[in-house]
């Protein structure tokens, strides 16, 4: 997997310790995970609010640890490691918590999504009787709980023709009636 930190440098292989980059059904869409041997040359660019690209997906790194180690890898002893969460920048504000409460009737996932502050085109959505948020609350979390409600999944994919990020929303029982793809 290819990492890249904030000025273009790709880390290098030897560097990398463990990176889970994980894309569901989730309403942050994309997530992250790394363990990054600690080295001079990039060790200021390893910090929250740092901007990460893993494999082609942008993401901001939301929660960093340096943890003390005593491991040694094939480049020689390694010190440190920084231990990263990092968020889909496209849908950071969905991971933090909300700086505001917000309470929507008859409204879409798209809207919900930019009264919370995420500006991301949506190819498909559902309306929704009512939502509501408390100020302080993670709105992932609220969102995850209506679309359980709803019978509702939300997936992200990259435009064919323009590459932009666009979210998805379906009801499960319309996700079933689409045709296959195809076999193995």
């Amino acid at each position: 997997m290819r990492v890249i930190v904030a000025t273009e440098q790709i880390l290098s292989i030897g560097a990398l310790w463990q990176v889970r980059l994980r894309t569901d059904m989730v309403p942050c869409i994309a997530s992250a995970e790394l363990l990054i041997a600690a080295h001079p040359d990039y060790d200021a660019l390893i910090a929250v609010d740092q901007s990460i690209q893993l494999d082609g997906w942008p993401m901001t790194i939301i929660k960093h640890e340096l943890l003390q180690s005593n491991q040694v890898n094939g480049m020689g002893a390694v010190n440190a490691l920084h231990k990263i969460t990092a968020a889909l920048s496209a849908t950071l504000p969905v991971a933090l918590p909300a700086a505001r409460a917000l309470g929507l009737e008859n409204c879409t996932f798209a809207s919900l999504y930019r009264a919370i502050g995420v500006n991301v085109s949506f190819a498909s959505d559902i309306t929704i009787q009512r939502f509501n948020l408390s100020k302080g609350e993670i709105p992932s979390l609220a969102i995850a709980k209506r679309l359980q409600e709803e019978g509702a999944v939300i997936y992200g994919a990259l435009h064919p023709q323009t590459g932009q990020l666009q979210l998805f929303v379906k009801r499960i029982e319309d996700l079933l009636k689409q045709p296959s793809v195809g076999g193995l």
